[in-house]
């Protein structure tokens, strides 16, 4: 349950109290009706204040979209009203007061057994999926805009007001491989043609709002965006240094961690990490990848099949096909 409807169902259940004990003093009490409602009315409106103060807050009666990532989880985004109200230019976060009381504690990343935790400094540069959260510490009765600097700000998420702690999602840079291809090339003919293992770096601040008006912020922690699910993923040909392409359907293969294991599974995704498949689940522990031993056996077959290199006991390697089912409906995981 979201931190601020704790409170507003608190005052609720003050407003019913009042009322009830309004009804019941006028009823059976001697006095005029208006003396023996006296006392229950400003409990009546001490609550009715309380609700509206909540109500009040940024977002709290806004649902907020959730984008669905297929293989992990949903993640929130941020409204286009929350945009516009909290997104700064850099040059104004910059002239910002920095509070110790609002830090960015740490980041996590990926999911179940495989969640990573990296407790940020200012002397660290993170390296960072497209998906992460962003953990912190803020003072009570504020709002943190979580916002991302890059070539310009972006607005990540925005947090609850009652709360010292936030816990925000962010998406670094552009989904899938997009961050590390030549944009010239992809623009004019759509072709993949790889440049760079990182994508450009950037830097994450809390900013404390209160009514409204930017107050003072975090220190900056510093960021360049690495793989796709996790910065390690393997995503590029050690034969040709771009990527195992299905050329006609635009499909990357990656291998990345497994969700609910120790070991890796082979993934497809579109260019921009959208309609991502997880193409080796399974239950137990058991390698799948690009290469069996130091070779390098990862080939698109035809459209919707690659062939890959599994090992489900030691040294036991084999070679087999996975298929990558076609996607009708439009991209998933991103703006």
């Amino acid at each position: 349950m979201d931190d601020q409807r704790r409170p507003m169902q608190i005052a609720f259940g003050m407003i019913m109290l009042g009322a009830g004990a309004i009804f019941t003093n006028y009823a059976t009490s001697d006095k005029p009706g208006w003396v023996s409602a006296i006392g229950p009315l400003i409990w009546l409106v001490v609550a009715a204040t309380i609700l509206l103060a909540i109500a009040a807050q940024p977002g709290f009666l806004r649902r907020r979209t959730r984008l669905a990532l297929p293989v992990d989880r949903p993640v929130s985004i941020p409204t286009p009203t929350q945009r516009a109200k909290y997104v700064l230019p850099g040059e104004v976060i910059d002239r910002l007061p920095v509070r110790t009381s609002i830090r960015i504690d740490r980041v996590e990343y990926g999911v179940g057994a495989r969640k990573i935790r990296i407790d940020v400094t200012e002397s660290e540069t993170l390296s960072l999926p497209h998906a992460f959260t962003a953990i912190g510490t803020k003072m009570r009765h504020s709002t943190i805009a979580l916002i991302l600097i890059s070539d310009r700000a972006y607005l990540a998420g925005v947090s609850a007001y009652w709360t010292t702690k936030f816990e925000i999602d962010a998406f670094a840079g552009r989904g899938g491989i997009e961050p590390y291809l030549d944009v010239a090339r992809l623009d004019a003919s759509g072709e993949i043609w790889v440049i760079t293992d990182t994508g450009a770096p950037g830097r994450i601040v809390a900013v404390e709002f209160r009514s409204g008006v930017p107050t003072a912020r975090s220190n900056y922690a510093d960021f360049v965006r690495r793989g796709i699910r996790y910065p390690d993923d393997v995503w590029r040909s050690t034969v040709t240094g771009q990527p195992i392409m299905q050329e006609k359907r635009q499909r990357v293969a990656f291998v990345s961690h497994q969700p609910h294991g120790t070991s890796s599974d082979v993934f497809a995704c579109n260019v921009d990490g959208s309609d991502m498949v997880n193409l080796t689940e399974e239950k137990k522990d058991s390698y799948n990848g690009f290469h069996q031993g130091t070779v390098e056996v990862a080939k698109w077959v035809d459209e919707n099949n690659l062939k890959i290199a599994s090992m489900h006991s030691l040294g036991n390697f084999r070679r087999r096909i996975v298929r990558d089912p076609p996607h009708d409906r439009a991209g998933a995981d991103q703006r």
